[in-house]
């Protein structure tokens, strides 16, 4: 958070509270992004959820006037968790392919929303009261089969870097993770988790040792199904862009090697977690 920056806009517009906000406009919403370090509770939060799930958390906060709406309607490529913490919001979910089936429910102080990506959502104050809540944001596509076949379909690049992955091999495996990713919807099974008996063990593992025996193995077995139902999903859509992708992931499901999966997650857990203390910092975040 720049605390900073946020000091001299509010310093600079004369805003001391929401009234003073009141009177640039009506339905103003303030969004404050990446809080995580704002308080010690927040700073407490952030921490925890990252050492217990080994993924990208993110803390927003939204402060909003009454009746007014914040975004519009629209969804994240992450999953969500609200935390409602002064005043009531309504919240509008939208399924359905046409995005018309709606459920409408009020936020109070105190309750948790949870909303898995690719949900399209927006949400509105009360007319007689502003609201703030927080929203945690949990990127789960960092180690999702589709980020791990995009690395497996890249093995010579990532070979060569084993341990000690480069900003450009990661580039590109983002790159085909996106690809991979976009051709699913967010709830199939290359966007999903691998299953929490799969997925917790090797990210809280400080090695190989530390993993129940046969994790690396059920992986790979999990990932050569996923890449085989890819191939064919593609392939019998006649994109011929694809194809050759598709090929790639039928080449792919003949077979991963456990041993050689297992050193990549590692690697890429290595990357990702020297990225996030590097942007973070370690000490602020295990502060008291």
């Amino acid at each position: 958070l720049d605390c900073a920056g946020v000091a001299s806009f509010l310093k600079s517009n004369d805003l001391r509270c929401s009234a003073d906000l009141a009177e640039h406009g009506d339905s103003w919403t303030f969004i404050l992004n990446r809080v995580q370090a704002a308080t010690g509770e927040l700073r407490s939060l952030h921490h925890t959820l990252w050492a217990a799930l080994g993924l990208d958390v993110q803390l927003n906060a939204y402060l909003s006037a009454p009746a007014a709406q914040g975004l519009n309607i629209h969804s994240d490529p992450h999953d969500v968790f609200v935390l409602q913490v002064e005043g009531n919001k309504q919240w509008h979910i939208l399924e359905g392919e046409d995005s018309t089936t709606q459920h409408d429910f009020v936020l109070t102080p105190g309750d948790v929303l949870y909303m898995p990506a690719g949900l399209n959502h927006f949400a509105e104050s009360l007319r007689d009261m502003s609201s703030l809540h927080v929203t945690i944001g949990i990127r789960r596509d960092r180690f999702n089969p589709a980020a791990l076949l995009a690395a497996l379909l890249q093995e010579d690049e990532v070979g060569s870097h084993r341990g000690s992955l480069t900003k450009d091999v990661m580039r590109d495996i983002e790159a085909l993770r996106r690809r991979i990713s976009g051709i699913c919807f967010p709830w199939d099974s290359c966007n999903l988790p691998l299953t929490a008996s799969l997925s917790l063990p090797w990210m809280q593992a400080l090695d190989e040792m530390d993993l129940p025996q046969g994790t690396a193995s059920v992986s790979a077995a999990t990932l050569v199904q996923i890449a085989r139902d890819l191939a064919s999903q593609i392939s019998a859509s006649g994109e011929a862009s694809d194809q050759d992708l598709a090929r790639r992931l039928e080449l792919l499901s003949t077979g991963v090697d456990p041993q050689a999966l297992l050193q990549l997650m590692f690697a890429l857990r290595e990357y990702h977690w020297l990225q996030h203390y590097d942007f973070n910092g370690a000490k602020e975040l295990m502060m008291d």
